[in-house]
């Protein structure tokens, strides 16, 4: 009984946890964007700049907007459903249109896994030696 309590507290906790650190991801994501650039002693360095707020809020302003339309309308059950997969595949598009235009390429760790990727895919495993790209692991 007391071990069941635990676990709900446990779970609960996490959950809270989980939800306000994810809650902040997500405004930082709306509201911010990093940049890779160099600052004015020469050194790389990545900058966070504002972001497209309003346009990412707009959209799912918007968003919300069909669904509640489509909720609140009198469709059959079958149209209802061709509706919001409809919706769905407008929203993924465009979302896959945003990322594509707006695209940056990786920098830092990002970018070294994928070269250690690349290279392993090769059958070169040297990322993995002292001064390679994943030498913490070795």
């Amino acid at each position: 009984m007391m071990k069941q309590k635990l676990m709900v507290i446990a779970r609960r906790v996490i959950y809270i946890c989980s939800g306000g650190i994810l809650a902040y991801l997500l405004l930082v994501n709306i509201l911010s964007t990093c940049v890779y650039g160099a600052e004015a002693n020469g050194n790389s360095h990545v900058f966070y700049l504002k972001d497209y707020p309003i346009v990412h809020l707009a959209s799912v302003v918007v968003l919300l907007g069909v669904i509640y339309w489509l909720n609140h309308k009198k469709l059959p059950e079958k149209d209802y459903r061709n509706a919001a997969r409809l919706v769905i595949a407008a929203w993924g598009a465009l979302a896959m249109v945003w990322v594509l235009l707006y695209m940056k390429p990786p920098r830092y760790d990002p970018e070294n896994v994928l070269i250690g990727a690349r290279q392993m895919r090769q059958y070169n495993f040297t990322s993995f030696v002292r001064g390679g790209v994943f030498k913490q692991l070795v």
